[in-house]
């Protein structure tokens, strides 16, 4: 998640390549951070969605390993 010029971008992609899976460059200055920041609010919801699930299933009295252990292969 990157964010500048895009001459400057291709100079220090290659280096960074290195180091990372992906690397893209977001636009202008800035535009790497809001797109971390939206990151970070996407992990923060799932996070939030997690723990209210577990609560939920605590308080109707499920087992939360054998839960935990059922949802992790999938959706259901």
């Amino acid at each position: 998640m990157c964010g500048g010029e895009q001459s400057y971008f291709e100079k220090v992609e290659p280096l960074m390549n290195h180091y990372s899976k992906r690397v893209k460059l977001m636009g202008g200055p800035g535009k790497g951070q809001h797109t971390k920041m939206a990151n970070q609010i996407m992990i923060g919801n799932i996070m939030m969605g997690v723990s209210e699930a577990m609560l939920y299933s605590h308080k109707a009295g499920v087992d939360i390993a054998d839960m935990i252990e059922l949802l992790s292969g999938g959706a259901a």
